[in-house]
């Protein structure tokens, strides 16, 4: 879960300023944005600060291929793909030797799915990209400026989830319908495990309620008992059940997505992402938190 951004703007080799701009998600939890001086204090003996017209145009030097935070992750069969903000964009054959690609946005990216023989990439303000391989990619109209959280398809229909109760479904990645999710809470994950989608969420404002919803089709949805306080964040699901996970260290857990059960994680500390891995469920959060159950 991105807080915000951090930027550092120099004049000259000796002179600058850093600005924090907070996002939505600190914004809610009371945090503001801020900006201040930075001077240069030392130097490597022998170097000269004098940069030359062809060193005026900057790119990234480390860490390679670039610098911007990556918020989503996907795999194919020959490929890993990762996306974040700025409209970043890398893939890599191994997850070692990476490239950047050009998204043609500056929009934040929160989520990345493979879906009929393409990759499809969501982010803020209605942002939906498409490829046919990684590299190429073509921008498409969701038709609203809502800011999405995450994506996911079934083999025939994707789900994009987002803030303030945001759910729209396609078929094909590039028509795409508004659909009525029953809540104006923040929906942060939504998953499908071969019979129905589930989403979580929860309250723009403070992260002290929970929402959770099923859908057998993406376009009906019904809400259900949460049983938690805490915001949602993470969803997966192992092939018997559902686990979810969120602010201050909560767990739930359904077999079917319509009860669930409040779980004892022993941490306090807020997890933002769950993955199933066929043996394991792993989630990481606050403060470097990695936690694994069965």
């Amino acid at each position: 879960q991105a807080w915000g951004s951090l930027t550092f703007t120099f004049t000259d080799c000796n002179n600058g300023s850093a600005a924090w701009k907070s996002n939505a998600t600190s914004a809610a939890a009371g945090y503001g944005d801020i900006s201040f001086p930075i001077q240069r204090l030392t130097k490597i003996v022998g170097t000269v600060c004098a940069p030359t017209q062809a060193q005026a145009a900057w790119h990234w030097a480390s860490p390679l291929p670039q610098g911007n935070a990556l918020r989503a992750a996907t795999q194919s069969a020959d490929q890993f793909l990762a996306v974040g903000e700025s409209g970043t964009i890398i893939t890599s054959p191994d997850a070692s030797a990476w490239s950047a690609r050009t998204s043609s946005t500056t929009t934040t990216l929160t989520s990345i799915v493979e879906y009929k023989d393409q990759f499809v990439a969501s982010g803020d303000n209605g942002t939906i990209l498409t490829s046919p391989d990684g590299v190429a990619w073509a921008a498409h109209s969701l038709g609203s400026t809502a800011s999405l959280e995450s994506i996911v398809g079934n083999g025939s229909e994707l789900v994009a989830v987002g803030d303030h109760g945001a759910v729209f479904t396609s078929s094909d990645a590039i028509a795409w319908t508004a659909r009525d999710s029953t809540t104006t809470d923040n929906l942060h994950a939504v998953a499908w495990n071969g019979s129905q989608f589930v989403a979580v969420g929860g309250s723009a404002d403070d992260f002290t309620s929970a929402v959770i919803l099923t859908s057998p089709d993406g376009a009906t949805w019904t809400p259900r008992d949460s049983v938690s306080a805490r915001c949602l964040f993470g969803l997966a699901w192992n092939g018997n059940r559902w686990a979810a996970v969120g602010a201050n260290g909560t767990e739930v857990t359904s077999p079917d997505g319509s009860t669930w059960t409040l779980r004892n994680t022993g941490n306090a500390n807020s997890q933002f992402s769950l993955g199933w891995n066929g043996a394991l469920f792993v989630t990481v959060g606050a403060n470097g938190t990695i936690l694994t159950s069965t």
